[in-house]
């Protein structure tokens, strides 16, 4: 069952990493290794040369900010593998890159923020070597990741949260963002638990943090996707299972009024069989034909 509210609405590659004129996957692109271990991303081109530059989808794994990394490690979630989903994507005309970030709790608030920034702004500098229109970016996550595509597209203009990574001084914005079930606001969500895992002392989000929210609340407002909300955001696609016992619906609900007061373009589904990844009674393609629908709706030229 279905509910759906509207609100108001440069590094160089590698010669290694350059597409084929088959347009195959580009695995491990190295985007940044600025002091720490290389950050890597995968690129998923669609097939065919008619030098069209095409909108790039770039996918944010979930994980609680602890785990995963840009494939999932090969597994299907029940929307299917990340290779999968890509493909699809390439098939309606998509480019999409997978990024990996620096996982908690050895990479701390912001930087692993600052990773995924970095990961936007080498592909808009090298957006020209893969056909890519870098007027035209999604950000789409799951979970964690949902988390990070809703930052990205709410601090696209707060200098203090760009960091040094990769390319600076190419533009980090994003022109639409997914979030699917993603934390917004970190000081309410251990009030919002019902039954589920615990968000404040020895919680993932203390562990990405590195406090726990309820000792550490401007720390947790800071990091908060709801505390940098404006009218000039990208348009937003929110979608979320009512049964979540990991991250609250009340985080969804809560994004959504802000993003609601504030005049910001989005859609908010809410699915009441599904529990976190879109687990349990629902059907995943009506889900993503929402997802795709939107991407068309934002990204593509008319």
């Amino acid at each position: 069952m279905l509910a759906a509210h509207m609100g108001v609405v440069a590094l160089a590659p590698s010669a290694s990493s350059q597409p084929s004129s088959a347009n195959e996957v580009q695995r491990g692109i190295v985007y940044t290794g600025q002091g720490r271990s290389p950050m890597k991303l995968d690129l998923y081109l669609p097939k065919g040369n008619d030098g069209a530059l095409r909108p790039l989808v770039i996918y944010i794994h979930g994980g609680g900010f602890t785990s995963g990394d840009r494939t999932n490690f090969g597994a299907p979630l029940p929307w299917g593998t990340v290779e999968a989903n890509a493909n699809e994507l390439n098939a309606r005309g998509y480019a999409v890159a997978s990024i990996d970030y620096g996982l908690a709790p050895a990479n701390q608030w912001p930087a692993p923020l600052f990773n995924v920034k970095a990961a936007v702004r080498w592909l808009r500098a090298n957006a020209a070597n893969y056909r890519i229109d870098q007027d035209r970016f999604a950000a789409w996550g799951d979970s964690a990741g949902g988390y990070f595509a809703t930052m990205l597209g709410v601090t696209g203009g707060v200098a203090e949260l760009e960091g040094q990574d990769g390319t600076p001084g190419v533009s980090s914005r994003v022109q639409a963002v997914a979030d699917w079930f993603g934390p917004s606001d970190f000081v309410t969500m251990q009030e919002q638990t019902v039954i589920g895992l615990p968000h404040d002392v020895g919680s993932p989000e203390h562990m990405y943090l590195g406090c726990a929210p309820s000792a550490c609340p401007d720390v947790a407002r800071t990091a908060s996707p709801v505390t940098y909300v404006d009218r000039n955001d990208a348009p937003v696609l929110i979608q979320h299972g009512a049964l979540d016992h990991i991250v609250p619906i009340g985080q969804s609900i809560e994004l959504d009024g802000v993003l609601t007061k504030a005049g910001v373009q989005h859609q908010f589904h809410t699915y009441r069989g599904a529990d976190h990844e879109f687990a349990g009674f629902v059907d995943v393609r009506a889900v993503k034909q929402t997802f795709y629908e939107f991407l068309d709706s934002t990204l593509r030229r008319r």
